[in-house]
């Protein structure tokens, strides 16, 4: 699978989705990871409050803090950090009920957490690519350790379209890290593996079974030329990132 977006927005319909199907995939004829060359720097994880994230680090980000909700991969909105949601106020006011989360290091997300999130991603000076779709957006609130409000002063329908894209994804700089689904286990240079998450909200009578080494993903951020060798090598199963001037190459 080849793809190289002509367009940012494009890119984030073939983030967390595609990897997630990516590492399902049983067609692979080996036991390892799934291969995913970024074309892009380092992967990394960025604040988007500083500015845009290029491939690799929208795709890092995206793998490793979830958002209030995510995309499933069909391109639909499920829960993320938020486990359910209502709209009041005639679409002026989202309630969000979080679910049991935990942080990279353990520790439980709680709603003040989140809320601290989410008003630096909105604050003025911010430089996060989504800050001029989300002035509708009035006040974040803490109602209760597992509830926050989201008020708007006026309606915005596509608002948990916006939610689901790793740019307001739910992570904290000290200790670097989100609540996954992935967890970042390994990196070195240009790559990092990325492992599954242990999910705190999984039913006590779940088996807790250890994820096989074909549910990681290994995640690499390099040149457009590098990704596409690499790909041809059939070192990759997923080529994602680039521009037209990319094209060529292809």
């Amino acid at each position: 699978m080849l793809r190289v977006p002509t367009h940012p927005e494009r890119i984030r319909h073939i983030a967390l989705a595609a990897l997630a199907m990516l590492a399902a995939c049983n067609a692979r004829g080996d036991d390892g990871p799934v291969t995913v060359s970024a074309i892009g720097g380092p992967p990394a994880l960025a604040d988007p409050a500083r500015g845009a994230l290029d491939t690799p680090a929208r795709l890092m980000l995206d793998a490793t803090a979830q958002g209030l909700v995510r995309f499933d991969a069909s391109g639909q909105i499920e829960p993320g950090v938020a486990e359910r949601w209502s709209v009041i106020d005639q679409g002026r006011s989202y309630i969000f009920r979080l679910r049991d989360s935990e942080w990279n290091d353990g520790e439980k997300v709680t709603a003040a957490e989140v809320v601290k999130v989410l008003r630096r991603q909105i604050a003025v000076g911010s430089r996060n690519v989504l800050h001029p779709y989300l002035t509708a957006i009035d006040e974040i609130v803490e109602m209760t350790p597992e509830v926050i409000e989201i008020r708007l002063k006026r309606p915005r329908p596509d608002l948990l379209k916006l939610f689901a894209q790793p740019e307001l994804a739910i992570f904290r700089t000290k200790p670097p890290g989100g609540s996954g689904p992935y967890r970042a286990t390994a990196q070195r240079g240009r790559s990092i593996l990325l492992r599954p998450a242990f999910d705190p909200a999984r039913s006590p009578d779940e088996d807790a079974v250890e994820p096989t080494a074909a549910a990681n993903i290994r995640l690499i951020g390099e040149r457009a030329a590098r990704a596409i060798v690499r790909f041809e090598r059939r070192e990759a199963q997923l080529v994602t990132g680039g521009t037209f001037a990319d094209w060529p190459l292809v």
